[in-house]
């Protein structure tokens, strides 16, 4: 039964979506696309909270594109601006899949440092510019993070404006990368009376009719429509609710 056609006896009552049911949309705000947010915050909006930075990757940070690093060779040649530019430059196009990780060691600016710092650093560069991109931060968030480990504010400015540039480019990289579950925007139901269907002549029982107002892959609305018994919904919804307590308990236990 499509939502437009009514039985003969029925009532319709609209309702933004429940409680319950919003709590397990956000789990999947990961796959939202580009122009919403695939975190918690509000959609559309660029978050300005910090992101948590591992002490591995902070390590790396500091010591390879510090205010103190020297500009001599090893690890402190990255911090070079020429050399900075080109492993940034080199990370996003890897994490993009327009280069390979070869790339690296066959760039002409990157020849005089050490390998193994070069490896360490796109490592910790692509491990900060993903979960920016994640968050959606925006560049003084991003600027805030780097500042907190001591990078150089010269090398700061070249990974925001970078960042700034490839921001869109990386967050449909990373929805590629994710399960596409589409969003639920809002819920409707419609409970009717059915009295008579083609097989059977009289069936005296009451139809939910339920609609999903969704938000599909790439920013796409959709719908899902279904029907059920009065038995159905209730298991529907003790599901729901047993995802719900699901759901704080895991936040309990990583809080």
């Amino acid at each position: 039964m499509s939502w437009e056609t009514c039985c003969s006896r029925s009532s319709r009552w609209s309702a933004p979506l429940p409680r319950i049911t919003r709590a397990l949309c956000t789990s999947c705000r990961g796959d939202l696309p580009p122009n919403l947010l695939l975190n918690n915050n509000d959609e559309g909006l660029m978050a300005t909270s910090a992101i948590t930075v591992s002490d591995e990757v902070s390590r790396s940070l500091s010591s390879l594109f510090g205010s103190e690093s020297s500009s001599g060779g090893g690890g402190g040649a990255l911090a070079a601006p020429a050399a900075f530019t080109a492993l940034l430059d080199l990370t996003v196009a890897v994490l993009l899949r327009e280069r390979t990780a070869d790339s690296f060691a066959e760039c002409s600016a990157l020849r005089g440092a050490d390998q193994a710092a070069v490896k360490q650093a796109h490592a910790a560069l692509a491990s900060v510019l993903l979960e920016a991109a994640k968050e959606n931060l925006d560049t003084a968030a991003l600027r805030g993070v780097l500042e907190d480990q001591s990078v150089s504010p010269a090398l700061i400015d070249a990974a925001c404006a970078r960042y700034e540039q490839r921001l869109p480019a990386l967050r449909r990289a990373l929805l590629r990368s994710t399960f596409h579950f589409a969003h639920v925007l809002s819920l409707d139901w419609r409970l009717d009376y059915c009295v008579k269907s083609r097989a059977v002549e009289s069936a005296p029982a009451p139809v939910y009719s339920v609609r999903l107002n969704t938000l599909e892959h790439g920013g796409k609305p959709g719908v899902v429509e279904f029907c059920c018994s009065w038995e159905e919904l209730l298991d529907m919804l003790n599901k729901l609710k047993d995802a719900a307590k699901q759901l704080e308990r895991s936040a309990s236990a990583f809080a």
